[in-house]
């Protein structure tokens, strides 16, 4: 379907727990298609909504094929948690997106 109001969206907790390939693999398949990231942590086997690095998901290549394929693609993070878990995961995810533009910048 070629049409600018359709778009996918993946959950990385979900295609952890149901997916057999990996999510970069997934990532790159879907590529500019692919407009909104659910981003939460699991152990594989429950759908758990844990914070980044609690779980067993491999969030540096997922990131990786973002840029490269995705990256306007919207995230939206999904776990559970007090405020301050919340909070720290929105810095986690913030400081791996700030360093990777402040890096952008400073490049001739």
């Amino acid at each position: 379907m070629n049409n600018p109001f359709f778009g996918l969206c993946l959950d990385i907790g979900h295609l952890n727990l149901f997916a057999d390939d990996s999510a970069p693999v997934w990532v790159k398949a879907m590529g500019a298609r692919l407009q909104h990231v659910h981003l939460h942590d699991n152990d594989g086997k429950a759908d758990h909504h844990w914070p980044i690095g609690k779980g067993v998901i491999d969030f540096d290549t997922f990131f990786y094929a973002l840029e490269q394929y995705t990256p306007e693609a919207v995230i939206s993070l999904e776990v559970d948690g007090t405020m301050r878990v919340r909070m720290r995961d929105l810095r986690k995810l913030a400081g791996k997106f700030t360093a990777k533009i402040n890096n952008k910048e400073k490049d001739p």
